[in-house]
């Protein structure tokens, strides 16, 4: 993912973590935590170079296209594009709704 894409990503869910009553701080030690650590649950991932790789929970798929970068702290998936930090991953997997900045107004997308 782009940095500048994923600096608006992480801005609108620092504004929508906020908007939760979510500290900062509280959400800074989520983002600290190894990111492998948060998706082990959904994903079983094996060692490939410096990166981990498993199926993408996101879609279906039979070859693993999801890898994660312990390193980073990241994940992308290159089938569906999707990716970002740990506290994206379980927005995104959860269902939890995600804040887009707007000129007007703020919205929420699925």
């Amino acid at each position: 993912m782009p940095p500048e894409v994923l600096r608006t990503v992480n801005h609108s869910l620092l504004e929508y973590l906020g908007h939760i009553m979510i500290s900062e701080s509280t959400i800074n030690k989520v983002r600290e935590l190894p990111i492998e650590e948060i998706i082990r649950p959904y994903v079983k991932l094996s060692k490939k170079g410096s990166s981990l790789m498993g199926l993408c929970p996101f879609h279906e798929e039979r070859t693993g296209s999801f890898s994660v970068s312990p390193s980073k702290n990241l994940f992308h998936c290159f089938g569906c594009d999707r990716g970002g930090d740990g506290i994206t991953f379980i927005m995104e997997k959860e269902g939890f709704p995600l804040w887009t900045p707007s000129s007007s107004s703020r919205s929420v997308t699925r």
